[in-house]
């Protein structure tokens, strides 16, 4: 194992530079925020803020002006429809989390929930498919994932079992 100092050795502006340029290079989606950034640097992105007079004109000092996150500029019902698709196009999925889209598509939930309401509103108008991450489900479905569990496995079913096909609510629900 390589030892790697924590912190630059030097804040002169090329320094700081180099070093968006570096977590640049990591960070595998379209656009580079500041959270993204500061997970990997060893500078905390409020330095690039207050030295370059804004995170974008650091981005664009950098040469990196086309990763700015323009997630927070107003986006309409078309574009965020149009991005929705993409993403789940780009991930071959019928099924897109909230979180998928937001690290895939480079657009927070701002604009989707501002133009949708909820997620759930805009996958629908995608024609897309709600994931099934966080659903509540009665008592009545519970009771008939476990029979149909237990007549697969032909006795009652383990803990872990309750996770495996052909169970369709999970262990913890």
């Amino acid at each position: 194992m390589r030892f790697e100092l924590e912190h630059l050795e030097s804040y002169d502006d090329e320094a700081l530079l180099s070093e968006l340029r570096r977590v640049a290079a990591l960070i595998p989606t379209p656009n580079i925020t500041r959270d993204q950034f500061t997970a990997l640097a060893k500078v905390h992105s409020s330095t690039l803020d207050k030295r370059f007079g804004g995170w974008r004109k650091a981005l664009e000092a950098a040469g990196l002006g086309q990763r700015f996150d323009t997630s927070g500029s107003r986006k309409n019902r078309e574009e965020v429809l149009v991005a929705i698709k993409a993403t789940a196009e780009k991930l071959q999925k019928d099924v897109l989390t909230l979180g998928e889209f937001e690290v895939h598509s480079g657009i927070n939930s701002g604009p989707v929930r501002r133009i949708f309401g909820t997620w759930k509103n805009a996958l629908a108008a995608a024609d897309l498919v709600q994931s099934a991450l966080g659903k509540r489900y009665t008592d009545e479905e519970c009771f008939e994932n476990m029979l149909s569990v237990w007549t697969h496995h032909g006795r009652p079913p383990q803990h872990d079992e309750m996770n495996e096909s052909p169970s369709v609510v999970g262990s913890k629900a």
